[in-house]
């Protein structure tokens, strides 16, 4: 009897071992090229979460081979679950172009991503909801919470699989949409107790995280920005928009969680921005990235620039038998089915979740400096009215500390309490795509891997072997040697010199003093003889000063009659305002001329949130 148990337990751990064993990514076009000690251990394939609705997720597991899971002395038995947006946009996008080792050459072939967050962790990125990228479904997700029950379902799954990875401290990571995802899933694994695992931390990269609050960044950012100019003819019907867009959301009634008038305030931006003289596919504004251009009305669905070889890549029947599909799927960026169906109506926004989540584990909201879509300046109007510990809105008692990363300032950070914020300095929507090596450390910042020195955070520097070293800020050797040469030694000053400077100082302070007095007596008649006067003052827009000039004396009582005026007076567009007579308002003919260039033709063209 004791030895058909031994063979049944035997047999058991086998299956257990083959089950896991089926999911190894055995080869991929280039893997041989790239060194045996470099070469990442990797899983894949589908896991089945809903058997009834033909529901499986895929997955892409990645460990640094030389780390066995300890990575280095910093990091120890970590595990990121990386996440892309959309809704509908495949986690693919952060394997091959943002924070896994591979990356994809003109050859179509594998080659090391120096900037590879494996150096610090191990990472799984997740195809979800169901439809997105390689994963499929006869019934597709509609509301946030679905999504969250789904995804910790395939958590269930996963670590049946991988039971090693349960002891390993977890990290949700993602960007744009997922700004939305994370906080639902956090909240979904720490109400179930079931998984007896540890959820560390949440990090969130130009998040969407409350559509009504951050609609309302896009005109003064891309006035900021620059790519929008207040002289545009087309700035009334912009501002119009921005009106509806607050009058929606000020609407009770309105229960959308995007309100369509909200949307419309960036598709009208685009359309008042666009060029018409540069070139076909340089007349738009690339929506994820200003720095660059695109064809109207994609502005920015053409990019990120790697994209094409990357579809082209997940497309070869080699690669899809590597990654053990149960069958060959044909992969896309972004699926238009899965975002038509998840609209969510009874989902409140994860904005709503934030502080409970603050109570129980550290968040960072990070944000490229160039993105438009999910902008940092609607972060940070996020954060000013997130409650980040109870009674405490904003950062009340924080202070900024640059980002050094081998010698150089890529950034700023602010933190209090568990939540962190940090703008990084030029990059897109996608950070990691931009700045791979850099946009490691964000990961180092989140776990507090790092050094503090006076102001500045400074993140270490990784080699290919997994050491590391923290790099202060580098400063030209020579040029200071010539400047400390010139200055002379501070003990060298004298007691009489510091007597002749100030004399010298008490001079110019009273030749100043007298020509003053004297110019404005010359003045003060010329000033009083004027029928009228205007003078200035300083209004604000999201922190923004802008001078504009009053309205004369006659009319300094005038008040506004709407919104839209307030808003034209803060923009300097006082004068130029008239209210529409008989009612009507001023509508947006241009815009809505355009309006169908805006609908997603095929799942190809995606205008969202990755």
């Amino acid at each position: 009897m004791s030895r058909y148990f031994l063979l049944a337990c035997t047999l058991a751990l086998q299956c257990v071992a083959a089950s896991q064993e089926d999911y190894i990514v055995k080869d991929l076009p280039g893997l041989l090229n790239i060194p045996a000690v470099a070469r990442p251990v990797m899983h894949a394939g589908h896991l089945e979460i809903d058997e009834e609705h033909n529901t499986d997720l895929f997955f892409w597991r990645f460990q640094n081979p030389k780390n066995n899971g300890t990575h280095s002395t910093l990091h120890r038995n970590e595990l990121i679950v990386w996440l892309n947006g959309g809704p509908g946009c495949s986690s693919m996008d952060g394997a091959m172009m943002e924070t896994g080792p591979l990356r994809v050459s003109d050859k179509l072939e594998v080659e090391l991503n120096p900037g590879s967050w494996t150096q610090v962790a191990d990472i799984v990125f997740v195809d979800q909801p169901a439809g997105t990228g390689f994963s499929y479904t006869d019934s597709y997700d509609t509301e946030l919470k679905q999504a969250a029950q789904h995804f910790l379902q395939f958590l269930k799954t996963y670590y049946e699989l991988f039971p090693e990875d349960r002891t390993k401290k977890l990290y949700l990571a993602g960007e744009s949409y997922a700004g939305q995802y994370i906080p639902y899933f956090a909240k979904e694994i720490i109400e179930n107790n079931s998984l007896n695992i540890t959820l560390e931390g949440l990090l969130i990269g130009n998040g969407w995280i409350d559509p009504d609050i951050q609609s309302l960044s896009y005109v003064p950012f891309s006035l900021e920005a620059g790519f929008l100019d207040r002289q545009n003819p087309s700035m009334a019907q912009v501002l119009k928009q921005h009106e509806k867009c607050q009058q929606a959301i000020d609407d009770p009634s309105n229960h959308d969680f995007e309100k369509v008038e909200c949307v419309k305030i960036f598709q009208s931006i685009l359309t008042a921005s666009r060029d018409e003289t540069k070139p076909a596919k340089e007349q738009c504004v690339n929506m994820y990235d200003y720095r660059k251009r695109d064809y109207f009305p994609a502005c920015g669905s053409n990019w990120p620039e790697g994209l094409p070889t990357v579809t082209k890549f997940l497309n070869l029947d080699a690669v899809q038998k590597a990654l053990n599909l149960k069958s060959a799927r044909r992969w896309h960026e972004c699926d238009g089915k899965v975002e038509f169906f998840f609209q969510p109506e009874h989902s409140a926004k994860s904005f709503d979740l934030l502080p409970k989540l603050l109570e129980k584990m550290k968040i960072t909201l990070f944000a490229g400096d160039k993105d438009v879509i999910c902008n940092h300046k609607s972060i940070e109007m996020v954060i000013e009215k997130l409650q980040i510990t109870p009674g405490q809105f904003g950062f009340t008692n924080s202070r900024k500390s640059g980002w050094i990363y081998d010698g150089k300032e890529v950034g700023e950070v602010e933190t209090q309490s568990n939540l962190t914020y940090i703008k990084v300095f030029n990059s897109s929507h996608m950070v990691p795509y931009d700045l791979p090596e850099v946009s490691r450390g964000l990961f180092d910042i989140l776990t507090n891997s790092v050094e503090k020195r006076s102001t500045d955070i400074v993140t270490p520097v990784y080699d290919s072997s997994g050491n590391y070293k923290f790099v202060e800020e580098k400063q030209d050797a020579d040029q200071n040697e010539e400047e400390e040469e010139e200055k002379p030694p501070k003990h060298r000053h004298s007691l009489t010199f510091y007597v002749a400077e100030v004399a010298i100082l008490a001079v110019l302070a009273y030749l100043l003093y007298s020509f003053y007095k004297s110019f404005a007596k010359s003045r003060k008649s010329a000033f009083l003889s004027l029928s009228s006067k205007k003078k200035k003052k300083q209004v604000h827009w999201f922190d923004e000063s802008d001078t504009v000039m009053d309205q004369e004396a006659g009319e300094a009582d005038h008040k506004p009659k709407s919104m839209l005026e307030s808003v034209f007076n803060k923009l300097g567009y006082g004068g130029q305002y008239d209210t529409v007579q008989d009612g009507r308002d001023i509508e947006m003919a241009p815009v809505e001329e355009q309006e169908d260039q805006f609908i997603i033709q095929s799942d190809e063209e995606e205008f969202g949130h990755r």
